[in-house]
């Protein structure tokens, strides 16, 4: 009898659990999965945005009569606000302390003058390829975007762009988000030329530009500038990195100083490197920089260095972790492991492991490849580069590892340097020891060739723009220095 009744009591609650479960409606009984994050295109800031305060930068007074009056249109369709615009915009968001934000990003900003919040939201807008703006949340209906030296205090006036202004807009743009024969492209390409005598090295860094438009297909537009220095997108600007070196005897001191363009001038500088020893760059972009240094001339004895390009020019320098994790210590120890198993490291002179910082990005055959510089030997010490075979964790490498059969191209010609891929791989660039080429996939003759100055040369940085972008990126490498090179 007691065994009736448990089983009774059992088929009891299997049959309420089968009625209470029918009665619900699938919909709500899944509602936890159908619970997801707001689209970061959905994001607060769509509308219509009005100027209502520009500030200089720096000086805290209004800006001059150069400064964007436009209104800010933010949509899932489009960005844009002055000279600057984006197609189908992708979105990010993040919230940060006020503080470390202005410190790190805009230290001549007290954002005590327009908030009291100890947390910010930053909104991020970007494309694929090259441009992108920050903006910052104050309220609801308040936000501050900060841009070629000024900053933008604007109120929402409509939580809507209208259409006509879309549509108008499109039509203005070419195929601003494909790269495509029938359109417009530019290529930012920054190149370190080095020459050495007898007592010292000299080092130079120009940026050049090719323009191309074939949008019209009667009327096609090929132009390549050259400016002295390195030309950087940074994100919300443009930014010049100017280097200079100075010998005196076996004295040394060389500087790197970074200034922002506007659309008067070159200004707002900050130094970013200033060493008694001899450096050069091998890697730069718009949040990191890379670079090597040698305390005599002409010697293979380097060590590299990998820091963050922040707006005080005193970050860290970035460690194995940092960079590729617990991953990438792990490959550092068995790079190591193998080299001393060959050539017997010297303990005394290699940096230890624990806090390893002697990494650098360097161009090699087509790639970026990170190195580190060993010291082998014991009476007789010699040094050697080594290849570490890390994937990186942070956003250090934008361009993607080249296919490129490095051997057939040496065959090709025997004093190419580098080789470039657009990233739809309809153009490519080529450098050689006096010039350097842009081609279409289409063509076996060169669209335009630079001729560059006698050295040794390596490819710092390299950018590809597509659509209208193109023409933003040529209006300030121009107001940056850069001149037009005459075919």
């Amino acid at each position: 009898m007691k065994r009736f009744k448990i089983i009774f009591l059992i088929l009891t609650i299997l049959t309420s659990v089968v009625l209470i479960t029918s009665c619900i409606n699938p919909e709500e009984n899944d509602i936890k999965s159908s619970i997801i994050a707001p689209e970061p295109n959905n994001v607060m800031l769509e509308g219509t945005w009005k100027v209502i305060d520009v500030i200089l930068n720096g000086d805290n007074t209004e800006a001059n009569n150069n400064r964007t009056t436009e209104d800010l249109y933010i949509s899932k369709k489009m960005f844009k606000f002055g000279n600057k615009s984006i197609l189908s915009p992708n979105f990010t968001t993040k919230y940060i302390s006020t503080d470390k934000f202005f410190n790190v990003n805009y230290p001549t900003i007290d954002p005590k003058s327009f908030t009291v919040n100890e947390y910010v939201e930053i909104v991020t807008i970007s494309e694929s390829e090259g441009f992108t703006q920050e903006i910052i949340k104050i309220e609801e209906n308040k936000i501050l975007l900060i841009a070629d030296g000024y900053l933008y205090f604007l109120e929402r006036i409509s939580d809507k762009v209208d259409d006509s202004i879309y549509l108008k807009y499109k039509e203005d743009n070419i195929k601003s988000n494909i790269e495509a024969y029938n359109g417009k492209i530019g290529l930012s390409v920054s190149i370190i030329n080095k020459q050495e005598d007898d007592y010292n090295s000299y080092r130079d860094y120009n940026s050049y530009y090719f323009y191309y438009d074939n949008y019209k297909k009667k009327n096609i537009i090929m132009e390549a500038y050259k400016e002295p220095g390195i030309f950087l997108a940074n994100k919300n600007d443009f930014n010049v990195l100017s280097f200079s070196e100075v010998w005196d005897g076996e004295n040394y001191e060389g500087t790197l100083v970074r200034k922002l363009v506007t659309d008067d001038e070159v200004s707002l500088s900050n130094e970013l490197l200033n060493s008694e020893i001899p450096f050069e760059l091998t890697f730069i972009s718009d949040k990191y920089i890379s670079y090597s240094s040698s305390e005599t001339i002409n010697s293979s004895n380097k060590y590299y260095r990998i820091r963050e390009l922040n707006g005080n020019g005193d970050s860290k320098y970035l460690n194995i972790q940092d960079i590729a994790g617990n991953e990438g210590l792990k490959i550092l120890n068995e790079t190591l492991s193998k080299q001393n198993e060959k050539d017997s490291l010297n303990k005394k002179y290699n940096y230890s492991v624990d806090d390893y910082i002697n990494i650098g990005l360097v161009r090699e055959n087509g790639n970026w490849e990170f190195k580190t510089s060993l010291v082998l030997g014991e009476e007789e010490l010699k040094y050697k580069d080594v290849n570490i075979n890390i994937v990186p964790k942070i956003d250090i490498i934008k361009t993607k590892a080249s296919d490129i059969k490095w051997s057939e191209e040496k065959k090709k010609n025997e004093n190419i340097i580098d080789m470039v891929y657009s990233p739809e791989k309809n153009f490519y660039m080529k450098l050689d020891n006096t010039n350097l080429h842009l081609y279409s996939i289409i063509k076996n003759e060169p669209l335009a060739t630079i001729r560059l100055p006698e050295g040794n040369k390596s490819l710092i940085k390299i950018e590809w723009i597509v659509g209208n972008n193109a023409d933003l990126w040529k209006d300030y490498f121009i107001k940056a220095g850069g001149e037009k090179i005459q075919n």
